[in-house]
């Protein structure tokens, strides 16, 4: 069993790449890409997002740092924050990234693998800036 206190989960949160709309992945058990579990924190700099992707076995994301936002392709996206605790099924493509000019982090379980599709889904630009939550 591995054990991350509150203290290195925040301490990898904060670990934000330097360029502008990069992502960092945290791995802390995998990837395996197969049966076993892919564990990590996710941190991306202001602008960062995504590319359509689902997961085999499904996803459970929950933001650590930051203000995001996840959308299943195609449908509605939804603004995320600290706390918030998201469950993308087997097979759902998706996207999630950072909201604004700021940085945003997300504890990631998954397991069976990633899909990108061949030819993404036509769902309109994907813009992970300059969106802002609507009042």
């Amino acid at each position: 069993m591995k054990f991350f206190s509150a203290a290195a989960m925040a301490e990898m949160s904060e670990d934000v790449p330097a360029a502008t709309a990069t992502l960092l992945p945290h791995w802390v058990e995998g990837p395996h890409i197969a049966s076993r579990l892919d564990v990590g924190i996710v941190t991306m700099s202001a602008g960062g997002c995504t590319p359509q992707h689902s997961h085999d076995g499904g996803q459970v994301l929950v933001v650590t740092a930051g203000t995001g936002f996840v959308e299943v392709v195609g449908g509605e996206r939804r603004i995320v924050t600290v706390g918030d605790m998201i469950v993308a099924q087997p097979g759902e493509i998706h996207i999630h990234g950072a909201l604004g000019d700021g940085a945003f982090a997300h504890l990631t379980v998954t397991t069976l693998g990633y899909q990108f599709p061949a030819a993404p889904v036509d769902a309109g630009p994907v813009v992970a800036a300059p969106i802002a939550p609507s009042a």
